[in-house]
């Protein structure tokens, strides 16, 4: 028999406006190696964090693409198993209910966002963890989106003064967050770290940290409203789950050139979209996230050791 959760009904019911959440705390981190180097996975290693550096505007994010763009390799497996074994080194298996990468969390919680937008999630419980493997679904390939894609990757080269645009190296944090009854650790992929945020000789640690991101400078107030409406949702959830403080946003026009770059607070995006008068719900993010994830939970205890698939 299968198991529903009744997304309709849910927007529908009342919710009391705050949950308990803790602040998002550091407890491991990891390095992968890039691909020439053999791709393997350093735990405890943060080579591959970074830091940030303005670049110098104008800027042409499309210079090198495609012949020096190092992609990752198409349709490669991502298991949780390196998020496991993190947990595992911070000797905080006993002390986790969930244990995922962010992105499982950013359908799950983003869901109210994107109400067309399906997704699939594989979950297995063993001990008292729920451990959640991420599936890819088929994608709409647009045109360009290759091209769009690189723009993102040369933005993080120039703005950490990398000489290539490497997609297959990285640096992930892993993160303790409670959301209610819910003890969550998850690797979240870190760009890179305000240098000025930290002491000189000193390891960049979570207060630190920076998500880079790109989008095409808008033409008229209302598609400035709609970067508002649309994309800061997405990056105010993204980077709330992992408690990176700021966005550093890069505003490119439509031949790939970036014209500008700006900090974005986390805390402060849906005030900003509010004045813009755009607003999105923050805690109706968090409530759904927390009771569909307490409704996978109890489903897989019930079926231990067991991989169940869900799928919106």
């Amino acid at each position: 028999m299968l198991a529903t959760f009744d997304v309709d009904s849910w927007l529908q019911q009342e919710r009391p406006a705050e949950l308990h959440v803790s602040q998002p705390y550091q407890t491991g981190c990891w390095s992968k190696l890039p691909s020439r180097q053999g791709g393997g996975v350093q735990h405890g290693d943060n080579s591959g964090l970074h830091p940030f550096c303005l670049p110098d505007l104008p800027a042409d994010l499309g210079l090198g693409y495609p012949e020096q763009y190092i992609k990752k390799a198409d349709g490669a497996a991502v298991g949780v198993e390196p998020v496991a074994e993190a947990v595992i080194r911070a000797r905080m298996q006993e002390q986790c209910d969930i244990c995922t990468f962010r992105n499982n969390l950013n359908k799950i919680f983003g869901t109210p966002l994107e109400l067309k937008s399906s997704w699939t999630v594989d979950a297995c419980r063993l001990g008292p963890t729920m451990y959640l493997d991420i599936q890819q679904l088929p994608q709409t390939i647009y045109p360009d989106a290759d091209l769009f894609q690189y723009y993102g990757y040369k933005f993080e080269a120039l703005s950490t003064q990398q000489s290539e645009v490497d997609a297959t190296s990285e640096y992930a944090a892993l993160i303790r967050l409670r959301v209610d009854k819910l003890r969550i650790l998850l690797a979240a992929e870190i760009d890179c770290f305000d240098p000025k945020k930290c002491q000189a000789g000193a390891t960049p640690d979570l207060a630190s940290y920076l998500e880079l991101k790109t989008y095409q400078l808008p033409a008229n107030q209302w598609k400035a409203n709609n970067i508002k409406k649309f994309k800061y949702p997405k990056w105010w959830l993204q980077s709330w789950l992992a408690g990176v403080p700021a966005i550093v946003a890069g505003a490119r026009d439509k031949q790939g050139i970036l014209q500008s770059v700006e900090v974005l607070p986390t805390r402060q995006l849906p005030h900003m979209a509010a004045n813009a008068n755009v607003d999105f719900d923050t805690w109706q993010q968090i409530h759904f996230g927390n009771d569909v994830l307490t409704w996978m939970q109890q489903l897989t205890g019930v079926h231990k050791e067991q991989h169940l698939r869900f799928s919106y």
